[in-house]
């Protein structure tokens, strides 16, 4: 883990030290309160593993032992049978239950009770009265003789360890996973900026030397390093890791950027606004954190990390069992249920034909790397036009000489007057209107649509 990680433990978030551990209130191990984008296997979870499968073994040999030694192997004495049980429990009880042996001792240091006290308190009295009852069955009075043997309890205190340790082991799977979707936010942040000096020279550093002020340049395909303004330039930026709106929107000098967010097409220079902890993206791990070490039952708390997984965020826990009431769930349009890319839908021409319309449309975009572009490749059966003279206006549209004519598409104030084409009820339903203009003159709307998935359920 990075130099200053702070762990803290999942049940007691009062618990923080900088170094891993126990929680000396219920003894679980600490974790750091701030997972790595890095995946990391849990070395509880190893070691944990590790002890399980060694002492598997020898739990079950004493568990057949203890309960059909007369027919497993009836020529041994009854004495012989509790001397093998000692050996075979020894190693179960003292290395692979040491874990719980160590925590058990500092519950009792600490006067904190938990369930480590009580697993300690049951294995180790089981343990020793065995070891009494057969090193010297003659200082326990005849009545406790069954069998031709004082009663021994090695099978108890070894099921006790190894059940305990079945248990730690689901219950640090289960975190791990959780623990993915953490990571999986965290990745969305790149590890490099590009930094623009004072004298206009560029060069990538570590992110981690990016400080509130710098300028920084992002270019198309870029990850927005941390959040910021807009300098100069502009662009279109994918942000539906935060907002769930499924097209990029536009921004321009002075428009805020966040960090993590996906740039799409122009290039530009931002101003550091915020990094490190203090950034949007880091807030939201840290909320979605806290979430998951909130205290519930585990199968709340893997149902926070599945559902972080897929998308959604609960900033409680408790959030999860409030659903149960929840008989009405409204959601918006921002790629929740659609297929979170834009479609054509139908061509609306006006002063030329249909197909005109759209040709001369899918012919002028394939200059551009909008999403609108790819949905009028699609459509357009025809072969595309030479194109000359493009230009890219960004939130406005597009122009350029298509085969020798002037054409435009964008939206209405980029186009001009639109008042001959009727498209309200696509507007109204959430549809975008695309307008084009050949040689000046209005030619008709393009609708695209960012369509409802096939797999969403109509809701009614």
């Amino acid at each position: 883990m990075p130099a200053g990680t702070m762990y803290i433990c999942p049940m007691d978030p009062d618990i923080r030290q900088d170094h891993p551990g126990t929680c000396p209130i219920c003894g679980m191990a600490l974790e750091p309160e701030m997972p790595s984008a890095d995946e990391e296997e849990n070395p509880e979870l190893i070691d944990f593993s590790r002890r399980f499968w060694w002492s598997l073994p020898l739990t079950l040999a004493v568990f057949v032992l203890a309960m059909f030694g007369d027919y497993v192997v009836p020529s041994w004495s009854a004495s012989m049978r509790s001397w093998v049980e000692l050996l075979l429990a020894t190693p179960v009880v003292l290395w692979a239950g040491w874990p719980f042996l160590q925590r058990w001792f500092g519950s009792i240091q600490t006067r904190n009770p938990n369930m480590f006290t009580l697993i300690g308190t049951g294995v180790i009295a089981a343990f020793l009265y065995s070891i009494v009852a057969t090193v010297a069955p003659d200082v326990f009075p005849a009545s406790f003789v069954t069998h031709g043997r004082v009663n021994v309890y090695f099978e108890e205190a070894v099921m006790i360890i190894s059940l305990t340790l079945l248990g730690q082991m689901l219950e640090l799977r289960a975190r791990s996973k959780t623990g993915s979707a953490l990571r999986a936010l965290l990745g969305l942040q790149p590890t490099t900026a590009r930094l623009v000096s004072s004298d206009g020279v560029e060069k990538d550093v570590p992110l981690s030397d990016v400080i509130v002020g710098n300028e920084l340049r992002v270019r198309p395909g870029e990850r927005v390093p941390v959040d910021g303004v807009v300098v100069s330039g502009a662009s279109s930026i994918d942000e539906s890791m935060l907002t769930g709106e499924s097209l990029p929107v536009s921004r321009d000098v002075g428009d805020a950027v966040i960090g993590g967010s996906m740039n799409t097409t122009g290039s530009f220079v931002m101003r550091a606004s915020a990094v490190g902890a203090a950034s949007v993206l880091s807030q939201i791990v840290s909320l979605v954190a806290a979430a998951q070490r909130s205290r519930a039952p585990m199968s709340v708390m893997v149902a926070t990390g599945s559902a972080a997984r897929a998308g959604v965020l609960f900033k409680d826990a408790a959030a999860i069992e409030a659903l149960s009431l929840v008989d009405t769930l409204v959601v918006d349009k921002t790629g929740t249920l659609t297929e979170g890319r834009p479609s054509f839908v139908r061509a609306v021409p006006v002063s030329i034909s249909e197909a005109e319309l759209l040709r001369y449309a899918a012919s002028l975009e394939q200059g551009s790397e909008h999403p609108y572009a790819a949905a009028l490749f699609a459509a357009n059966s025809s072969l595309l036009l030479p194109v000359s003279s493009f230009e890219s206006v960004t939130g406005q549209g597009v122009r350029g000489i298509v085969d020798g004519h002037r054409v435009s598409v964008g939206n209405a104030s980029f186009v001009g007057d639109v008042s001959s084409v009727d498209v309200a009820s696509e507007l109204a339903s959430g549809a975008t209107a695309l307008y084009v203009s050949v040689d000046d003159s209005f030619a008709g709307a393009l609708i695209v649509a960012d369509k409802i998935k096939d797999t969403t359920v109509e809701v009614r």
